[in-house]
């Protein structure tokens, strides 16, 4: 529980100090809690959503997932599409040389909620999500 906590705190730090010119964008920006379910084990992680048209991305919603049990981050450049955000997502370990791990393709149910899936190595994992802030 501890970690969960101070895991939270960070990320909350990071969305306040860290997302400069993204801040409050769009109507699903925030603090996500993930639940990843079959056909691996169910298993949770946080996600920071972060939407903005800059001129010249190839993306406009920024997706960073962290997994608070082992304390890696991923992240998604995803495009939208009315509802739906999909594009890549990549290992978070290297910046200067992402690597293509999966994709992502997320749904907002409603300005609280998500439904989607992670395609990685061709197999299907569900996705939903919760808006905590």
């Amino acid at each position: 529980m501890k970690r969960l906590v101070v895991s939270v705190v960070l990320l909350a730090a990071l969305l306040v100090c860290g997302v400069g010119a993204s801040l409050a964008a769009g109507p699903n920006d925030g603090v996500w809690l993930v639940t990843q379910g079959p056909p691996s084990d169910n298993f949770q992680y946080f996600a920071t959503i972060h939407e903005n048209n800059v001129p010249g991305l190839n993306f406009n919603v920024l997706i960073g997932f962290m997994d608070y049990e082992f304390g890696f981050w991923t992240y998604a450049t995803t495009l939208r599409s009315g509802n739906t955000v999909q594009g890549p997502i990549f290992d978070g370990y290297d910046a200067l040389n992402p690597f293509h791990i999966a994709n992502v393709s997320i749904t907002f149910t409603s300005a609280t909620t998500f439904t989607g899936t992670i395609t990685e190595n061709s197999v299907d994992k569900a996705l939903t999500g919760q808006r905590l802030f």
